[in-house]
């Protein structure tokens, strides 16, 4: 698999993951939880992962921010340094931010607005 093939793979992966922890992020607004960190799943390339992260609403506003940005459990295995840069690193969470043509792909599939679930 080329570089560029795998950039694009691992953007349709998080961002799948992103479509599942934006409806957890409705779902808790719509149902008034009261809980001040919210559980979302990791959105590293692995789809074998499945570890949750502990985010506040304003944390998981403030990620969503940007395109081209994904949150990821605070270990460096969740992260592929080939196709993204660390560009927070917090307690319960980093953030990573996609590049090259992963970051095309990532903000081409927020556009399109791409509904996989």
């Amino acid at each position: 698999m080329s570089g560029e093939e795998r950039g694009k793979r691992a953007a349709r992966n998080e961002d799948l993951f992103r479509q599942v922890n934006e409806r957890l992020h409705d779902l808790a607004v719509i149902s008034g939880s009261s809980e001040p960190h919210g559980k979302f799943v990791c959105e590293c390339e692995q789809t074998s992962c499945s570890l949750l992260v502990e985010l506040s609403a304003g944390e998981y506003g403030a990620v969503r921010a940007n395109d081209t940005r994904f949150l990821v459990f605070p270990e460096p295995w969740h992260t592929s340094p080939e196709v993204e840069a660390v560009v927070e690193r917090h307690d319960r969470y980093w953030v990573v931010e996609k590049r090259g043509t992963a970051g095309a792909e990532a903000e081409d599939l927020a556009e399109r607005g791409s509904n996989l679930l």
